[in-house]
């Protein structure tokens, strides 16, 4: 059943994609494969940066763009841009760049901050035959029709100066204004409505392509920063498996090969399962060793040595647990030690006292030793 399954659904003529990408990389009718592609031939003069990162990120130091001009293009069905994306963008035609927005939803925020309202005809179809023209004459076939995917949206109000009109939407004898230029600082902002007329499916049918050379004639500078983040299905198109998920069959035989697995799974595991070998637990042999290190030296005689190490590790105890500085053990040390362990002052004092007259005692005797211990042992039982 499973091979007829992957044959029925090989065999099967592939369907057409309709859903929008907008992305360089796909060649589904509403990608932009083929406008990427010859971005070279239009900006043949100009250095072309595929921008994957953030708008932020990329613009973190717009110094960089001070002695050099250049224009950011965006290009999707949806532009939304957070807070920081948007101030660098300020920035950027603040110091003489431009910002191009080709999108059928542009970014309300920018919009709003320079005054420009933009509405919905909503007595558009999808199938309508609209016109799409330039405003200014000197553009070759400044009228040309479009059958699919242009889109209600125009701007009805801006400011009266500063802003200029570069194209229209035509519906039914009445025009809609679709593309201006909005001077910001030293440099512009370019909003365009229509974002699928630049796509796969319009650049290979009838003359689409001369008003999509048309809008990008107004991109100038020495570079274009082209935008490859914003895009619709941004999640898909950097999913590792997006080669495989693109095409019908292939997906067909990945869902194929994970249902054979699981199966195989499922039946191998009732057949056998594995011995779980015993596994001892590790001894600990420090305290063996500790006994060891601590009869050598008793048999030896060497109690010096002793009183010395069990010392240092007493005061190493101090500094690790209670953060106190073991240099100068003076009555204000005392105080302090008392208040963090919790022992009183007294006992505390009697300790350290006797610490420091170790010196002045025969250390070789095991008295000397065993009071130490005690003393110790006595302070860590009381101590928190």
């Amino acid at each position: 059943m499973l091979i007829l399954l992957f044959i029925f659904e090989f065999s099967k003529p592939p369907k057409v994609d309709w859903r929008p990408s907008f992305n360089h990389e796909h060649k589904k009718p509403w990608g932009t494969y083929v406008l990427y592609h010859e971005l070279d031939q239009l900006f043949s003069d100009k250095q072309i940066e595929l921008v994957e990162e953030t708008v932020y990120e990329r613009l973190k130091f717009v110094w960089t763009y001070s002695t050099t001009y250049n224009t950011y293009v965006f290009l999707n069905d949806y532009i939304n841009l957070d807070e920081k994306s948007e101030e660098k963008i300020y920035d950027f035609v603040q110091n003489g760049n431009d910002v191009v927005f080709i999108s059928n939803n542009l970014p309300y925020r920018i919009l709003d901050s320079l005054n420009i309202v933009t509405r919905y005809n909503f007595n558009m179809r999808d199938t309508f035959d609209m016109q799409l023209s330039m405003e200014e004459p000197i553009f070759s076939e400044p009228n040309i029709s479009f059958d699919k995917g242009i889109n209600g949206n125009y701007f009805s109000d801006y400011p009266d100066t500063g802003v200029v009109v570069l194209g229209r939407r035509w519906l039914d004898g009445e025009d809609y204004v679709n593309f201006i230029k909005v001077p910001y600082g030293n440099g512009d902002f370019y909003f365009n409505t229509q974002a699928y007329p630049f796509t796969n499916y319009h650049m290979l049918k009838n003359d689409h392509h001369i008003y999509v050379s048309n809008v990008l004639s107004y991109v100038r500078g020495n570079s274009i920063l082209w935008d490859a983040r914003y895009k619709s299905d941004l999640a898909s198109s950097s999913h590792p498996l997006r080669y495989i998920f693109a095409n019908d069959s292939l997906k067909w035989a990945w869902r194929l090969l994970l249902i054979g697995f699981v199966i195989f799974v499922l039946f191998s595991a009732k057949r056998k399962q594995r011995v779980i070998p015993k596994i001892d637990p590790l001894q600990n042999t420090s305290l063996d060793f500790v006994k060891t290190i601590s009869n050598l030296y008793y048999q030896e005689g060497q109690t010096e040595d002793i009183i010395y190490m069990k010392l240092n590790f007493f005061l190493e105890e101090i500094r690790s647990k209670y953060a106190l500085n073991t240099e100068q053990l003076d009555q204000n040390f005392i105080n302090r030690l008392s208040q963090k362990s919790g022992v009183n002052v007294t006992l505390t004092k009697d300790l350290i006292l006797y610490i420091i007259d170790l010196p002045k005692r025969n250390l070789t005797q095991e008295e000397v030793l065993i009071t130490l211990i005690k003393k110790i042992e006595n302070f860590q039982e009381k101590a928190k």
